[in-house]
């Protein structure tokens, strides 16, 4: 075992026992997502020569299984999460655009400021990171879901879901083009999302 292999095993380690210690909450699925792509990178592979592709299998046996229903409540989540990031950002950017104090100004006060401005890129550049995490996460999640709705046998059960949680548009919305009552295609939604939990169950393990 190497230097660094030790580092490696207890990064794994961390990583399973923070989703074994809230099962059954989509936070277990939120670490399992983007986890998934850190052990096939060149970065983790200095680290460990343990394959990934085993890693990934334990890591999925560990994560907490999810219905259909909690899947698209994470979406929700996911892209509420990346609107305040953005705020957040502009908000920040917004800040830095500010005039520096003029050349005359006090020696300490420009010290001051200049510090204040070194925090404040460092916070832009830290929520740019989050951000990225979160678009990742809803992408990772994003696809393996319409990758399941395309194998429902149903095609217009999996047109309504399409509609309603891939492209994000609401039951009212999908009723008056459909021509159907938005009762109705809240049952319909509801239903397909049952059946989508079979899907899921078949074709990823820590779903369903």
């Amino acid at each position: 075992m190497t230097g660094y292999q030790p580092l490696a095993n207890g990064i794994i380690g961390w990583m399973i026992r923070g989703m074994k210690k809230h099962p059954g909450t989509r936070a277990a699925m939120g670490t399992a997502l983007p986890v998934e792509r850190c052990f096939p990178s060149s970065r983790f592979s200095v680290l460990t020569d343990a394959h990934p592709d085993c890693l990934i299998q334990k890591l999925r046996k560990e994560a907490v299984k999810m219905t259909a229903k909690e899947c698209f409540q994470r979406m929700d989540d996911l892209n509420m999460m990346i609107d305040a990031k953005l705020r957040q950002i502009a908000s920040l950017r917004d800040l830095l655009s500010i005039n520096p104090p003029p050349p005359d100004a006090e020696h300490v006060s420009h010290t001051r400021n200049v510090h204040v401005m070194a925090d404040k890129v460092a916070a832009v550049v830290d929520a740019e990171r989050e951000t990225d995490a979160l678009v990742d996460e809803l992408a990772d999640l994003k696809n393996r879901m319409i990758e399941a709705i395309n194998q429902m046998p149903d095609s217009k059960e999996a047109m309504f879901l399409t509609a309603r949680f891939i492209e994000g548009r609401s039951t009212e919305e999908i009723a008056k083009e459909k021509h159907y009552t938005r009762r109705w295609v809240q049952q319909i939604v509801k239903d397909s999302t049952e059946h989508l939990d079979v899907i899921l169950e078949k074709t990823s393990p820590n779903f369903a």
